[in-house]
């Protein structure tokens, strides 16, 4: 699921309000939680309280957060295994695990499984929750700078790919420019036998650039001028400057 950053304001506070799924199977814990964040005036922090694992699955099925704050312990999955699940449907929201005294061992490996955080509750619950709310505002923060980080870095992939995409089609065309040449002489065929079809050498350069959106270098030019006139397909015309004479296929002097 793709986090969405909520635009509302808080009344309090110029920062964006945060939406927090609190998982937690206490009903005394989750109501803690809230008066401190209240009694702290966390304004910005949107809490949204749920008593299971399997609850919070559903909600996030139908709802985006900025944050997931998960108890471990708990009836039925629990808070490793709620964030095992969420790895596997692919969403990244940041979560960050509230685990009790003692369970550091379980912290670790949450955090090697893919938590943000994790916070460690203790007697006086005033330390853990300063310590939660700070926690909160730096994985948001941090998720929204590797979002754009993401998005720039796709589009600077696709950008290259465009490039590359232009460069093999420019080489492509490049190397056929006998073909982009006959095309440009044949466009100045008429029904009448006996009209030639000239093109100077500046005017097929201009042309090529105007019809097919590439720069041909005039020594690439002239090799492939050379290799149509010894086919005996083009060949000079006199007068003013080098130009370039093709007749009508029934006199065999151009192949189209």
């Amino acid at each position: 699921m793709v986090h969405m950053q909520q635009k509302t304001q808080s009344a309090y506070t110029n920062a964006p309000l945060i939406r927090v799924l609190h998982v937690e199977d206490t009903l005394g814990d989750l109501e803690l939680t809230r008066l401190f964040m209240k009694r702290k005036v966390y304004t910005n922090l949107h809490i949204i309280p749920v008593l299971s694992a399997e609850e919070a699955l559903e909600l996030l099925g139908r709802e985006d957060f900025d944050v997931i704050v998960s108890d471990y312990q708990m009836p039925g999955m629990n808070g490793l295994e709620l964030l095992e699940e969420l790895k596997k449907r692919g969403n990244t929201t940041p979560f960050i695990l509230f685990t009790g005294k003692g369970e550091e061992k379980v912290a670790m490996e949450a955090l090697n499984k893919g938590a943000n955080r994790y916070v460690c509750k203790d007697s006086s619950p005033a330390s853990p929750i300063d310590t939660l709310a700070r926690y909160i505002e730096e994985v948001v923060e941090e998720h929204r700078i590797e979002k754009e980080l993401s998005e720039s870095l796709t589009e600077l992939l696709a950008q290259y790919r465009r490039l590359k995409d232009a460069e093999v089609i420019d080489h492509q065309l490049q190397k056929r420019l006998d073909v982009l040449i006959l095309g440009l002489l044949a466009d100045r065929a008429t029904m009448d036998e006996e009209e030639r079809k000239i093109m100077s050498e500046h005017d097929l350069l201009r042309e090529i650039q105007r019809n097919f959106n590439i720069t041909v270098k005039y020594g690439a030019l002239r090799a492939v001028l050379e290799r149509l006139k010894e086919k005996g397909i083009i060949r000079d015309l006199p007068g003013e400057g080098v130009s370039l004479g093709c007749v009508p296929p029934k006199r065999r002097r151009l192949m189209l």
